[in-house]
């Protein structure tokens, strides 16, 4: 069977003499394949997407020859687009562009598949540069920003059978060839407001990381939402009175359409600023924004001036202090009353907040934008310090159409959780803002239409309402009981319920699949030339959209459930675990989604699973819950498979939500229990993702805590004793850096010492203390420095390449207290004797006990030496260094370890009673601020004085001696009084003891 012959328009587009006669050919193909699936199919076949490049390379002019790509220079700018004749060449090129930039559009709403040949091609760069030349036409630009943002809609997978969108459209538009294209369209002062809404919008749908990001706002995007904002402000008359309009009006007053849709710009900004105080001082204190709303200023009351006696001339008095005048808000008039209300804020003591776990990250359980490490606790500015945009949102959020005002409310949003709000706000919130956004959650909730929306966005105005709203409701009430109240009380409950039931539907609008006699090839497959091939398949706009709404309610669900036990039983009386589950269950990629017989979402991506995850974590606070609708749900077995997932973030959600599942009380214990999941949990632990490194080991934690033998000694030998000891030996006061004697080497040899150590061969390391990085004491033993020593150079040479920050540190600490925890768990239960004599032997007593020692001794850390300094000049450092005590979450794993120590047989009371310098650190203790560490030290107290079939009351006697010459009765005697009352109940016990065995005096 022979191919039929390629068209004659083919050749039309190839080889016509004129630019003419190639327009007409443009605009015959542009009306054909309108509409027409199986011709765009075909064409791509035939290569007219090279065919597109090419003419968007060379244009022609009608004596056929090639233009040269100077001759743009007089073509019009964005803001004129008059001056050329129908018959003039400049029109016939300019329009021969729009033609091929049109027909790619028309080619990309074809769904994913086309797309792919379009970015494996340079249509993409070569659409990019025009839109960057200096001059570029008005009617140009709009046609480039609508194909993009219909590129953009549609993306194909980044890789073959993945969910992710392919980056190289964002990678294009965010490089430093590109990065200003976007901040000068929206930052112009005058032209087309369809332009600006298009790069805004495009925006919001490449926008991927924070490097990108981090451009543009060194690109000035910032100050270009703010100008449009700005604009925006001063056509509906919202100035206040000082605001200096006249020299302003260049920039601001000018002549801006009321049809125009702010909705884009205020989700652009609000999705630049999410999550970073920098860049929202930047917008805010923008000059635009200050120019139309000034800040406060302050003045000295009359009162408070004095006028001089001997003279005309004034002073202040005393007291006299500068007062911020008019803090009373204008716009706040048009704003009706609420009563105020208290700061909300509080958390449940019995748990902490979901997003404010003690660690650091950059994708929470409930947001991947979030920070956990960041408490979402809100704090709020003083009066007079808040923004005036704060109340003009609020005033568009109830008075704009719906996609502004939901956009509005976004952007009201990301401010009030980034504490910019006043702390009255609140209680607005819960009577304005809360029942206006679950009123979005209804079926026939009452839209009302865009004056002039983009016409070229895949969904409608209304499903981008439905898709945003529950995940604005759950960034305002996450850990707020106020906010979460009144969600609760405006039926959300019922209404999330709803809606994430009607995400796993078939998919709407599906007809039958083309027919075609070749095969579809993936990305990855050899192929002659990727941009004449069709694309990999991919999800439909529609099931993106279905995917990010179903994330969006599990996020929303997770923040009303995360204190309430109330507001937990209600979710589950609606019938939403089998629907949780559900979406537990990764994204297949088989069958492809894109093929039209497919009406059901394969799976779930990992924004979503993350969410699932923080929806299930909320509802595992509940042990009733964990006992019976969890477990009737078997949620065991798809958190389990998710440890598996190739994601990092997806694995540690999964092992959040297990530390819930392996407490004593959880039935599913037992099976998280297995050999096969303490060994991948482990591995987990030596991961290089520190937040999967702290969760697995909280997991394993919970595991040993009371059950067999077995599975402590599994728990053990998987997470291996050498391990333990560096975790809990590492130092987390500083970052590391190189001491005097590292600076002054000439040279270095590894070698191995009679222990089997690495040691510096040519520089032998000394053991008196000398040249440690911090003083470890007189009684510190030299097995340990030299250990210790190890670990520290280890991470100087990992702090060379990644810097040591604040986060990485308080990562190192949550890590550290966790595997003291799972020390002190593996000694807790009937199977202890074993499984103490086998941690013992391998951890060495008298090392473990010197490194529990080290962890309770405060810190001389001296300043960091320069190559050229003295032997006097170190010494002066090391002598004036700065005392750092231990950190009280340290302080107080230590001390709960040691209260079982003391708890344990008598020979393991001796060791402890015989290492004299950690109970004289112990002793100290008892001046602890913390409460609960002085508790800690009593019960320790109480445990080695206590008598039993092993002890002997002259033993006794003897350690009480001990005890006292460390100064602990004359400390236990002040804790009498002390402010916490268990503290003095406990600390009575404890003196009887000691009297009983020294006599009362």
């Amino acid at each position: 069977m022979t191919r039929s012959p390629p068209p004659p328009l083919v050749y039309d587009l190839q080889s016509s003499n004129t630019i003419h006669g190639q327009l007409i050919a443009l605009r015959t193909l542009k009306n054909e394949l309108i509409g027409a699936e199986q011709k765009k199919k075909v064409w791509i076949g035939l290569g007219i997407v090279p065919i597109l490049s090419n003419i968007l390379q060379s244009p022609k002019l009608d004596n056929g020859k090639q233009i040269d790509q100077n001759v743009e220079a007089p073509l019009a700018s964005f803001d004129d687009s008059q001056g050329m004749g129908v018959n003039d060449s400049r029109y016939r090129v300019l329009e021969t562009r729009i033609q091929v930039v049109e027909i790619i559009g028309s080619l990309a709403q074809a769904g994913s598949q086309f797309v792919g040949p379009i970015i494996a091609s340079d249509l993409l760069t070569l659409l990019l540069t025009m839109l960057a030349a200096h001059i570029c036409p008005l009617v140009l630009a709009i046609a480039i920003l609508r194909t993009l943002n219909t590129i953009a809609d549609r993306l194909p997978n980044g890789s073959h059978g993945r969910w992710p969108r392919d980056h190289r459209l964002a990678d294009l538009l965010y490089s430093n060839d590109n990065i200003d294209i976007l901040p000068k369209i929206i930052g112009q002062h005058s032209g087309n407001n369809h332009s600006m809404s298009l790069a805004a919008s495009l925006l919001c749908k490449t926008l991927r990381n924070e490097s990108q990001r981090t451009a543009l706002c060194d690109a000035g995007i910032l100050g270009a939402l703010a100008t449009r904002l700005a604009m925006h402000i001063v056509e509906q008359g919202f100035v206040l009175p000082g605001a200096d309009l006249p020299e302003a009006a260049q920039t601001l007053n000018k002549d801006v359409d009321p049809r125009f849709c702010m909705a884009p710009v205020l989700e652009a900004t609000a999705i630049m600023i999410e999550g970073s105080d920098p860049r929202t001082n930047d917008f805010l204190s923008s000059l635009p924004l200050t120019t139309v709303f000034p800040r406060s200023q302050t003045e000295i009351p009359p009162s408070e001036i004095k006028k001089s006696p001997w003279g005309s001339s004034t002073y202040l008095s005393g007291s006299a202090v500068p007062r911020l005048k008019n803090t009373v808000n204008p716009i706040d008039a048009l704003l009706p009353s609420v009563p105020s209300a208290p700061p909300i804020g509080l958390h449940n003591t019995s748990f902490p907040p979901l997003g404010a776990v003690r660690f650091s990250s950059s994708a929470s359980l409930l947001s991947t934008q979030s920070t956990l490490g960041q408490s979402t606790q809100f704090k709020g500015v003083e009066d007079g310090e808040e923004s005036t945009i704060i109340p003009w949102l609020i005033h568009a959020v109830r008075s704009e159409s719906t996609l502004t005002r939901t956009m509005a409310a976004k952007l009201l949003v990301t401010l009030f959780r980034l504490g910019r709000t006043r702390r009255d706000r609140a209680s607005m919130f819960c009577m304005l803002l809360v029942p206006l956004l679950v009123n979005l959650l209804n079926k026939d909730f009452e839209f009302s239409d865009e004056t002039l929306t983009l016409n070229n966005d895949v969904l409608p105005a209304r499903t981008r309402v439905k898709e945003e709203a529950p995940g604005i409701l759950a960034s305002l009430i996450i850990d707020d009981k106020p906010l979460q109240t009144a969600a609760f009380n405006a039926d959300a409950v019922r209404k999330l319920s709803l809606l994430l039931k009607e995400t796993f539907d078939p998919l709407p609008n599906h007809l039958p699949g083309m027919w075609t006699p070749q095969k579809t090839h993936g990305r990855g497959v050899n192929q002659p030339d990727l941009a004449m091939k069709l694309g990999s398949a991919g999800p439909t706009p529609q099931a993106r959209h279905i995917m990010k709404l179903r994330e969006n309610i599990l996020k929303a669900m997770a923040a009303i459930a995360a204190n309430e036990e109330n507001f937990r039983k209600a979710l589950c009386e609606q019938g939403v675990i089998p629907y949780i589950t559900d979406a537990l269950k990764p994204y297949s990629s088989v069958p492809p989604l894109s093929e039209r017989t497919q009406q059901m979402i394969p799976g779930n991506s990992a924004e979503t699973l993350l969410a699932a995850c923080g929806a299930i974590r909320a509802l595992t606070r509940s042990p009733n819950i964990i006992r019976t609708d969890l477990v009737d749900a078997s949620i065991a077995t798809p958190l389990l498979d998710l440890l598996r997932e190739p994601d990092v973030d997806v694995q540690t959600a999964a092992t959040a939500v297990l530390c819930n599942l392996s407490l004593q009380f959880s039935p599913m214990k037992q099976a998280i229990s297995h050999d096969g999941i303490i060994r991948l949990l482990a591995d987990h632990a030596h991961h290089g993702q520190q937040r999967l490194r702290i969760e697995s080991v909280w997991a394993l934690k919970h595991i040993a805590l009371h059950t067999q033998a077995e599975v402590k000694m599994s728990v053990f030998q998987h997470l291996g004793g050498r391990w333990i000891q560096e975790i809990v030996a590492s130092e987390y006061h500083a970052a590391p850096y190189r001491s005097y004697h590292d600076h002054t080497r000439k040279g270095t040899m590894v070698g191995a010492n009679a222990n089997g150590e690495h040691v510096d061969i040519l520089n032998p390391t000394n053991t008196d203390g000398d040249s440690t990085m911090y003083e470890l004491g007189p009684s510190s033993k030299p097995k340990f420095e030299i250990f210790k020593r190890n670990i520290q150079a280890r991470r100087l040479a990992q702090a060379e390449s990644e810097p040591y920050t604040d986060e990485a540190r308080n990562g190192d600490v949550a890590l550290q207290e966790q595997t003291i925890d799972l020390l002190r768990n593996m000694l807790c239960g009937s199977a202890t004797p074993s499984v103490v004599e086998y941690v013992w032997n391998e951890m060495n007593n008298d090392f473990f006990l010197e490194m529990l020692t080290d962890r309770l001794r405060p810190r001389n850390i001296p300043p960091k030496f320069r190559s050229n300094d003295s032997n006097s000049s170190r010494k002066d450092s090391l002598t004036s260094g700065k005392i750092v005590q231990p950190r009280a979450e340290i302080v107080l794993a230590v001390t709960y370890l040691l209260i079982h120590i003391a708890a344990g047989e008598a020979k393991y009371r001796r060791m402890l009673a015989s290492h004299h310098e950690l109970l004289k650190l112990t002793s100290a203790l008892c001046e602890h601020p913390s409460a609960y560490v002085r508790i800690n030290i009593i019960w320790m107290t109480s445990n080695l004085l206590y008598q039993d079939h092993q002890v002997s009351f002259t033993e006794a006697r003897d350690r009480a001696r001990l005890l006292e010459s460390l100064q602990f009765r004359s400390r236990m005697r002040s804790l009498q009084d002390d402010t916490n009352l268990d503290c003095r109940e406990r600390v009575k016990t404890a003196l009887s003891l000691m009297d009983d065995l020294l006599g009362r005096d």
